[in-house]
């Protein structure tokens, strides 16, 4: 295995081997496994991690997030989002009462993203955003007798790599965690105006499965009523759903520690044919046998995506190493989900599930 073969490869190659049905089960356990870790966290995980979402942002489901939550147990790959529009949040400088530098007309992340500075600079600077603190998790992995948990994250096949082991234990933790938001009322308020655009709500329409229940005794079209909602469940039709971001969560490093848990021989290949004994390190020359290591870590990666891997620690039976990111990339969120009626309207952000129960207490009491 090469220091530069990402985790849906190297990682699953080196721990599952490439059969069949067995690689598609675990080539869906990563994602999955993923997500039910950063869930854990009590947020919606972003898979992959990527800068590239904000608040206002409003996805197209066809799950709530609950439902989203149960599916990562189940066969299968996850549900794909797929996002129809971007929201300007406007109340950022009300909501944090110009506090993390949150003035009039600035709007977050790009102030902390490509900050003003003299001279100019490209270096993000995030100091000044609101932070989060996340917890770390264990896993471990065993050759050839799957793992407990499976993280998409460079630093574990290399890590492995770096061992020469096929039996480890390890965490996985989190640098520097920021997070920004706007209240629930506010995001709402601006998808119920979006969607009230005549071609946004044709949108919308075209989206959602058109179900007309005729009532007893009326005979009119019935979209709000109990009849409807219970001929879906029977029906087994599937809702469609916008999901809008209220708050997000981001980080800039993941750190990765695994310990060898079967005495094996610790050495490391990363693409060139160069070993280097990471149990014996001269005493007096620690960090130039490091520096070795991550010139080494560094060409092996050369043009991979993702951040900067870097050799944090080395003993003969444990490795750290840590992953930047020249920004922060999002983990995950926090969201609103807004049912599509069949006229095109919104529901209010209430789970399906909750609104069906309290339509049902309503009905019985009539």
């Amino acid at each position: 295995m090469r220091c530069k073969t990402w985790v849906c490869a190297a990682f699953l190659s080196f721990a599952f081997g490439c059969n069949g049905p067995l690689k598609q089960a675990q080539l869906q356990g990563v994602a999955k496994d993923w997500c039910l870790t950063i869930r854990a966290c009590e947020v919606m995980p972003v898979y992959p991690l990527t800068e590239d979402i904000q608040p206002g942002d409003v996805f197209l489901v066809h799950q709530t997030a609950e439902q989203e939550v149960a599916s990562y147990t189940k066969n299968g790959f996850l549900p794909l989002r797929d996002i129809v529009a971007r929201l300007p949040v406007s109340n950022y400088e009300e909501f944090y009462a110009n506090r993390y530098g949150l003035t009039e007309g600035v709007m977050p992340p790009g102030n902390w993203q490509f900050p003003k500075t003299t001279p100019p600079t490209t270096q993000a600077n995030y100091s000044d955003a609101p932070r989060v603190a996340f917890p770390s998790f264990s896993f471990s992995i065993k050759q050839g007798a799957g793992a407990n948990a499976s993280f998409p994250v460079s630093a574990i096949p290399v890590g492995l790599d770096l061992l020469q082991t096929g039996q480890a234990t390890g965490t996985v933790s989190f640098g520097s965690a920021y997070t920004y938001g706007s209240d629930i009322k506010t995001v709402e308020e601006s998808v119920q105006k979006w969607a009230q655009d005549s071609k946004n709500k044709s949108y919308l329409m075209e989206k959602v499965q058109s179900l007309h229940i005729k009532t007893a005794g009326n005979g009119k079209n019935q979209s709000h009523d109990i009849g409807r909602l219970m001929a879906r469940i029977n029906n087994d039709t599937t809702p469609t759903f916008l999901r809008v971001v209220t708050r997000v969560y981001l980080i800039d490093k993941v750190s990765v520690s695994l310990t060898d848990d079967s005495n094996a021989g610790a050495t490391v290949s990363g693409g060139v044919p160069k070993t280097v004994d990471l149990g014996n390190l001269p005493e007096g020359n620690v960090p130039a046998n490091y520096d070795a290591v991550n010139k080494l870590l560094t060409t092996a990666a050369d043009g991979a995506p993702g951040g900067t891997l870097k050799l944090a620690l080395a003993t003969s039976r444990s490795v750290s190493l840590d992953t930047s990111f020249p920004r922060p990339l999002v983990l995950g969120y926090l969201s609103i989900d807004l049912e599509i009626l069949d006229n095109g309207c919104l529901a209010a952000p209430v789970t399906t599930l909750k609104r069906i129960s309290l339509l049902l207490n309503d009905h019985d009491q009539k």
